[in-house]
């Protein structure tokens, strides 16, 4: 598993990421319109606030809200394991903050009740069928002392010391590896963040009268955690006042789950990222700042200036290598348009990851965020020194000035 810790160094800095600036990147894969899946206000209501304004430097550090969405499906107890080790790191980073942690999963299967709330159960403390240890041996998630914190919503910085801190982060990051394999990273950050969600009660915009979460003037940085792309569909836009007409002339509601690859290959029919990346922008009026970030699969690399998408269908049989897994060149891929199975765009010390080009989209549009193929790769060396490194220069460049 080689040093875990060393995975998430970076991922602790960005919770310094917190820029006066916000920088829109294009996404290439993204429709340019989307039928019947607009953000618009019903007809009588108001109009979506605009996003507050962000600072152009700051008096004093405010206050920060952390929300991770982890993938809790069967591939990730590695990468769950080495963000509970990473505490030290972490906080090192953003010790000297008023800081408060919120973890959400990417499940929204209505079947495993997750859907967006904070305090999911941390996994039980079995050997896990998903996951071998470095020994060969069944996995089993270091959770023997989490039942305490079994449903608590928010990690609060301010009530313990390192220790306990460091006890409770690990606690509520390892959620297990039994989720929906179908990852709605998107939806389920929107969801628990929105005041029709689960966790209205806990959040300043909806009203709550001690608000543990969406402070007023707090900064807030969400961080997507996962080794496969989002695949949020009109089916899980559950958010107050968004319901979409899935009228199946126009638009697919449901992406079908007879296929692994259903996500790749029907993206156009996702719910756009730039729908989410609006309403994250819009999601406390009174924050200080907002902030993404994502540790994914790297995008494929461009075939002839065209970025790399997959359709259904039967691939080639010249374009499946010895080990059946597709081929993804030119001459396989004209314009960069494959056909078949979609392939793990990397490996690494923590097993393959796919492309997780909508993630990578939705972190980009925002201070901090990743901008480029390889960067914050799930799939770096064991050591993630370079990974670390990208990280640390990326949000020391979007930090914001202290002022005069």
């Amino acid at each position: 598993m080689g040093t875990p810790p060393a995975l998430f160094r970076g991922l602790a800095a960005v919770c310094l990421g917190l820029s006066g600036c916000v920088v829109e990147t294009a996404d290439p894969a993204e429709p340019a319109d989307c039928v019947d899946c607009a953000d618009a206000a019903p007809d009588g209501a108001a109009p979506a606030p605009e996003p507050p304004a962000q600072p152009a430097c700051l008096d004093e550090r405010p206050p920060l809200d952390l929300l991770l969405v982890i993938d809790n499906s069967g591939s990730m107890c590695e990468e769950q394991d080495a963000l509970g080790q990473a505490f030290e790191a972490f906080h090192a980073a953003i010790g000297e903050w008023d800081w408060r942690l919120a973890v959400v999963s990417t499940d929204m299967n209505p079947d495993n009740g997750f859907r967006g709330a904070f305090g999911a159960s941390p996994a039980l403390p079995v050997p896990s069928l998903n996951c071998l240890d470095a020994a060969g041996e069944p996995h089993v998630p270091d959770t023997e002392d989490c039942r305490d914190v079994d449903g608590v919503p928010v990690l609060d910085s301010r009530f313990f010391e390192p220790d306990e801190l460091a006890r409770r982060f690990r606690c509520m990051v390892n959620l297990g590896t039994h989720g929906d394999g179908f990852e709605k990273a998107l939806a389920a950050a929107d969801l628990s963040l929105d005041c029709g969600g689960p966790n209205a009660d806990l959040l300043f915009p909806c009203g709550a009268a001690d608000p543990q979460f969406l402070r007023p003037g707090a900064a807030l940085a969400v961080i997507y955690i996962g080794d496969e792309d989002d695949c949020s569909a009109p089916v899980d836009d559950m958010a107050s006042g968004r319901m979409v007409d899935c009228d199946p002339e126009t638009a697919r509601c449901e992406i079908p789950r007879t296929e692994n690859n259903s996500c790749v290959w029907y993206a156009d029919d996702l719910i756009p990222v730039q729908t989410y990346v609006e309403r994250l922008r819009r999601v406390n009026p009174d924050a200080a700042a907002v902030t993404a970030l994502t540790l994914s699969g790297p995008r494929f690399a461009p075939i002839d200036g065209h970025p790399v998408r997959f359709e259904p269908g039967p691939a080639d049989p010249m374009c499946v290598d010895d080990a059946d897994e597709p081929i993804v060149d030119a001459a396989c891929c004209p314009e960069g348009r494959c056909t078949g199975a979609i392939p793990p765009v990397c490996e690494g010390g923590f097993g393959a990851a796919f492309a997780g080009n909508r993630l990578r989209a939705m972190t980009e549009a925002f201070p901090g965020g990743c901008v480029g193929r390889d960067c914050s790769s799930i799939c770096a060396p064991d050591d993630m020194n370079g990974l670390a490194g990208q990280l640390a220069l990326k949000l020391s460049a979007a930090l914001p000035p202290p002022c005069e």
